[in-house]
């Protein structure tokens, strides 16, 4: 149901209907480090600047992650995730892919939050259902509703 250009969801929390904007990924990852679930604010970044479906980094484990740390890199350049499944696998769209990040400011995020994980962790351990509990209640936290 679209109400003055934002839709509603049937938790009753107002989304953009179109593409999300850059100022609500922020506030996103500010409510999310403020509370401090620095691995959904990890999962963001990958979502957001990444430009990857949900599903594909909450699906990703430490080992499909690389970071400049583990370039050897000391100048933070860019980080990359490995997605094993990519929904378009059967259309043409390569059997794995990859995502980047290239702001050097969230590199550095993901690199704080994920960088000490264990190869064989993942990067969040929750649900998808959980995820959209976690981006709802981080909407609602800021008036967005």
């Amino acid at each position: 149901m679209l109400v003055d250009g934002v839709k509603v969801g049937n938790d009753g929390v107002h989304c953009p209907s179109g593409p999300l904007p850059f100022s609500i990924f922020k506030a996103m990852i500010g409510v999310a480090l403020g509370w401090k679930w620095r691995c959904f604010a990890g999962i963001l970044t990958f979502g957001f600047l990444g430009i990857a479906r949900p599903g594909e980094p909450l699906a990703a484990f430490r080992k499909d992650l690389i970071l400049p740390r583990d370039m050897l890199s000391e100048d933070g350049g860019i980080a990359y995730l490995r997605i094993l499944k990519p929904k378009t696998r059967f259309r043409g769209g390569g059997r794995t892919q990859h995502v980047s990040v290239h702001d050097h400011e969230f590199v550095l995020l993901l690199d704080s939050v994920f960088g000490d994980l264990p190869p064989e962790d993942r990067l969040l351990e929750c649900s998808p259902g959980a995820f959209r509990r976690r981006w709802a209640a981080g909407m609602q936290s800021w008036c967005w509703c």
